[in-house]
């Protein structure tokens, strides 16, 4: 058989690549699976709003209850009035530990008088953000430090933050406090400096948030 018969031959049993890669396009069939696609998609969007929507107020409510949990557990009070005066919310406080946000102030009551304040602080760790409470005096000494929530690294600087002993360090300071160095100071855990040094700032923030602050205070009780 001569070469080129075997060529033909072999050409006429494989198709060409070309030919081969030309598939009609079916309108109705795209259209079939796009419809499919947009159920699929809108099924799902229904579910998770419905789980959202019955899950949402039990997260809520589980959240408000440890948060009021971490209120009393920093300064003890019948109730807690949100300062409204001079609104704390948003405002950054920096001292040698770091930087801190205020995000809340609430006048502690007790017997209808106040007995201090608690303010609720954003600052950033190792991992991530922790959101703590300080409970603090009508002159701004710290009475207690809660943790609420975070996201450090576990068994280095959850060390910090999960260890309440630690926290209890800050109970009785005033002023801006420092890590490692300085008379006004608290030691950083082992290995967990930058968690330490997170909390300490949130401490300060706080502390400066209510010191800031004492005049006006002082102002509206005599008023």
């Amino acid at each position: 058989m001569s070469k080129s018969k075997k060529k033909a031959e072999k050409t006429a049993a494989a198709p060409a690549k070309a030919a081969g890669l030309r598939v009609p396009l079916d309108g109705q069939y795209i259209g079939k699976l796009a419809g499919i696609l947009l159920a699929i998609t809108a099924v799902t969007a229904l579910l998770l709003g419905a789980v959202n929507y019955v899950t949402a107020p039990v997260i809520a409510a589980a959240t408000e209850e440890k948060r009021v949990a971490a209120m009393q557990q920093v300064l003890a009070a019948e109730e807690y009035t949100a300062v409204e005066a001079f609104p704390a919310e948003g405002e950054t406080y920096s001292s040698a530990a770091g930087s801190a946000t205020v995000t809340a102030l609430s006048e502690a009551v007790q017997d209808g008088s106040p007995v201090g304040y608690v303010a609720e602080v954003a600052t950033n760790g190792f991992g991530g953000a922790i959101d703590m409470v300080v409970g603090l005096t009508t002159d701004g000494t710290v009475t207690g430090v809660a943790v609420i929530s975070h996201s450090e690294t576990p068994n280095v600087g959850s060390k910090v933050v999960d260890d309440q002993s630690v926290l209890d360090r800050f109970a009785g300071l005033t002023g801006e406090i420092t890590v490692n160095s300085g008379d006004n100071r608290v030691d950083a855990v082992s290995g967990a400096t930058t968690s330490s040094k997170a909390v300490t700032a949130g401490v300060n923030a706080a502390i400066a948030a209510v010191e800031a602050r004492q005049p006006v205070l002082q102002g509206a009780e005599e008023g």
